[in-house]
Order: C-alpha cells, then sequence, then structure tokens
C-alpha cells in the first residue's frame, strides 16, 4: 500500500520549482505550466492536462515527476522508491524517453516486455540501483497491472489519457490498479 504525501499548498504567484531539482537549467516554466503545478500541488500531486499539442504537457508532467523524485522540494518525502512511471502508446516511447533525457538529466529506461520487468523488480528487491523513470507502453501494463503496480512509484504519468476514458475498458481498469 503507498504511504500517503503530504504536500505543500502553493499558489501560482508562489510557486517555484525547486532550485536543486534535476531540470536542465535552460527550461523554466510558462504561466500556464506554473497553473498546472501549483493546481497538482493543492490536489495532493493529482494532475490532469489537457493542453493543446506543443504547449508543454510533457514539460509540465516531467517538472512534478521531478518535484516528487527529490524529497527537498514541495513534495515531502513519505516511503517507497524515487521512481516515476510513464505509461504511454507504444508508438510513443521513445519521443517519452527523448523528452525527459531533454528536460532532466536523470536515467531513464524503457521495460519493453514482461521479463524486463520481472528483470526490474528483481533488482529493486536486491537494493540494485535503479533508473529514476521507467516508461512502458499502455499494452505492457494491460498485461499484468497487479505486477507493475509493485515498481511502487512515487508518480505515475499517464500519456494518452484517452486511450483509458471508458470505465469497462482494459486501459481504464489497468490504470486503476497502477495508482492505488
Amino acid at each position: 500500500m503507498h504511504e500517503e504525501a503530504e504536500w505543500i499548498d502553493v499558489t501560482e504567484e508562489n510557486f517555484e520549482l525547486p532550485k536543486f531539482a534535476e531540470l536542465r537549467q535552460e527550461f523554466s516554466a510558462y504561466p500556464h505550466q506554473k497553473r498546472a503545478l501549483a493546481k497538482a500541488h493543492t490536489n495532493k500531486g493529482r494532475l490532469l492536462l489537457a493542453h493543446g499539442t506543443g504547449l508543454g504537457k510533457s514539460y509540465t508532467a516531467i517538472a512534478l515527476a521531478e518535484d516528487a523524485l527529490d524529497s527537498r522540494g514541495h513534495f515531502r518525502e513519505a516511503g517507497g522508491r524515487h521512481l516515476a512511471v510513464g505509461i504511454v502508446p507504444a508508438g510513443l516511447r521513445v519521443n517519452f524517453v527523448e523528452n525527459i533525457r531533454k528536460f532532466t538529466k536523470r536515467r531513464v529506461e524503457i521495460i519493453d516486455n514482461g521479463e524486463e520487468l520481472d528483470f526490474l523488480l528483481d533488482r529493486a528487491e536486491r537494493g540494485q540501483a535503479m533508473p529514476a523513470y521507467l516508461v512502458m507502453s499502455w499494452d505492457l501494463l494491460r498485461q499484468d497491472p497487479e505486477k507493475a503496480r509493485k515498481l511502487n512509484p512515487r508518480i505515475v504519468m499517464f500519456d494518452e489519457m484517452d486511450a483509458a476514458k471508458d470505465p469497462a475498458s482494459a486501459n481504464y481498469q489497468a490504470a486503476r490498479v497502477m495508482r492505488k
């Protein structure tokens, strides 16, 4: 079971990304992104972004992940791993990884199949180094959402959430398991 995290309430006016987050210095949030990040903090880190193409959804999600991964930020440590998981359509995994690498200096890996997920879970159980970000497809999540949940990520980023808007769909059910 995930422990409850403590989020510091912030407003758009007083919100700043932590200076020590692993975001590359050449990037900064636009006002609409700051509003979204501040909103996430008033909602315990939960945020649904519906910005248009090219308006910085990836940057906003990664900035929120960076805040959550670094316990010195607005997010306060509450147990669990320092891990962010991105769930994306299979064809967008490489793009998502490229965005993570563009905006942050942390290590990221793609999980392509159940064997790789097993390998990472085994590595985690033995206390071995893990990447800060893991990216997997909706297809892989649907195969075994309970196993993916064992990663115990600090934050889950669902890309193309419209794939899970129908409560009767397998994507919706898998996403519910993952975010518990």
